[in-house]
């Protein structure tokens, strides 16, 4: 799975916002522009950072963090995980370090 970076701004006012590719829909190719997403896909984020974590299950492959959830998790690097849910079971999580 990849994971894209929205907003990479996570300090101030600004929250982080994230989207990935799920690994289904790596293997697809784009045909007149349609959209290969596939429905019903679940997934564990987890963000880390000074020794707090924020889990969330989320139902699309995008999470937005606010500023002030963040803040609240501490000072240093932000270490982000990605694990999709499905019926063959989790993927291996996707792994993302920022050092802001």
């Amino acid at each position: 799975m990849k994971i894209r970076i929205g907003r990479a701004g996570v300090e101030g006012s600004r929250g982080l916002a994230l989207s990935w590719v799920p690994r289904r829909v790596e293997a697809l190719s784009w045909v007149d522009g349609a959209d290969p997403t596939v429905d019903g896909s679940r997934y564990l984020v987890t963000i880390e950072r000074g020794g707090a974590r924020l889990v969330r299950e989320v139902g699309e492959a995008a999470l937005d963090a606010t500023a002030g959830e963040l803040a609240a998790l501490g000072a240093g690097e932000i270490v982000v995980d990605v694990t999709e849910l499905g019926s063959g079971g989790p993927s291996r999580p996707a792994r993302l370090i920022l050092n802001p």
